[in-house]
């Protein structure tokens, strides 16, 4: 899967999330916070060694992996076919994420299955109708979250799964700000010298 399949489907999701008109389900279970998930934790470091990627349309940083064991329970999640790591620029993960199209014929029984397991473990904060063929469930607390995007539209159903740290990812955002004006002066800066 390529990162432009990524991109669709967020762009896909945030066309179609007007909460304003969408329904949106909030339940007052026990909330408990994300630490990590596929061998990783919130708020550590990644090596110096690691191969570390800037995204050239928005300055992210990332690292992909794949885990190092499967993940127990339905084939949906095995079809999760990126995984990546979301770092800030300290290289400290920030979000986990797993991304696929499933394949499964039993897509409806293992995404329920999937919901109910991490309401067991986290507790589910809010249930969003995005569309008719788009669902987004929010997990644990808000500082330490997991969304899982559930989309209908097209051959195959796409997941995304994300686990992430809030204050971490606000901070990671404020630095890919910064690392795309730093890098668009300075091409502005080439241009100059250019004469054009």
């Amino acid at each position: 899967m390529n990162k432009l399949a990524i991109i669709s489907f967020v762009a896909a999701f945030i066309c179609g999330c007007n909460q304003s008109k969408n329904p949106v389900e909030t339940f007052h279970s026990k909330l408990n916070p994300v630490s990590g998930a596929f061998g990783w934790n919130l708020g550590d470091k990644l090596p110096d060694s690691a191969q570390v990627q800037t995204n050239n349309d928005d300055f992210s940083l990332s690292y992909d992996f794949a885990p190092d064991k499967p993940v127990q329970g339905s084939d949906l999640i095995y079809e999760l076919n990126l995984h990546q790591l979301n770092l800030t620029a300290d290289h400290t993960i920030y979000a986990i994420t797993a991304f696929g199209y499933v394949h499964s014929d039993d897509f409806k029984i293992g995404k329920d299955a999937l919901v109910q397991a991490l309401t067991d473990k986290y507790g589910i904060r809010e249930h969003i109708r995005n569309s008719s063929t788009m669902d987004t469930y929010n997990f644990g607390t808000e500082d330490r979250s997991v969304e899982l995007m559930v989309s209908q539209e097209g051959s195959y159903p796409m997941l995304s799964l994300t686990y992430f740290d809030r204050s971490l990812r606000y901070k990671a955002s404020d630095e890919d700000n910064q690392r795309k004006a730093d890098a668009k002066n300075s091409l502005k800066e080439d241009f100059k010298k250019q004469g054009l």
